[in-house]
């Protein structure tokens, strides 16, 4: 017979997958930074995807409030990802090189 995963592991799941979502972005953002810009990105790549960060953080800030659920873990996850992308962004638009 087979045991539910407790809510402290279902937290720690999520925790643990949303961390790793969220620095998936840091290494490209941070070769972006040495190399002083983000040739290798297309605008409609970066442009989606932060567009779609955006769209699903003001979701789930509407879901926490509505429901009052703890959606730290996806917060988390999504405004750090805007902020990796938003550094993509910028030197795609600014590139130093």
């Amino acid at each position: 017979m087979q045991q539910e995963p407790t809510d402290r592991n279902l937290r720690a799941i999520g925790w643990i997958g949303a961390f790793l979502l969220a620095v998936c972005g840091i290494p490209q953002a941070y070769e972006c930074w040495l190399n002083g810009n983000a040739n290798g990105l297309s605008p409609l790549f970066l442009g989606s995807w932060f567009v779609g960060e955006v769209l699903t953080l003001v979701f789930i800030l509407y879901e926490q409030r509505r429901t009052d659920a703890n959606m730290w873990p996806l917060l988390f996850n999504y405004a750090t990802n805007i902020l990796t992308i938003f550094v993509m962004i910028y030197y795609k638009l600014f590139p130093v090189i």
